[in-house]
């Protein structure tokens, strides 16, 4: 997946640190003298997953946030919003890589 730089600017923003990474997992497995890699796109379950944490997130506001305090509470359900949106706007991806020495 190749993003303009506009596209990776919001990528880094709605996901994690590293999913501006010069290479992919499967590539950069490769280049270490991995083999048989196997690569899986899960992006539709990672979807489901986000969406359900938000609703988790929503339905149970009140005692995460007596729990971890309301910043903390609001941060982490914003943090899994603005990846739902990465991922619907096809900017973040789920990948399942692994490989053998």
């Amino acid at each position: 997946m190749h993003l303009n730089a506009e596209e990776k600017k919001k990528a880094s923003e709605w996901g994690p640190g590293d999913v501006v990474a010069k290479e992919l997992p499967g590539a950069l497995l490769r280049r270490a003298g991995f083999k048989s890699i196997y690569e899986k796109d899960v992006t539709d379950n990672y979807r489901a997953t986000c969406q359900d944490f938000i609703l988790a997130r929503e339905r149970y506001a009140r005692e995460l946030r007596a729990d971890f305090g309301e910043a903390v509470a609001d941060i982490e359900l914003e943090k899994k919003r603005a990846t739902l949106t990465g991922i619907q706007e096809g900017l973040l991806r789920r990948m399942y890589v692994s490989g053998q020495k």
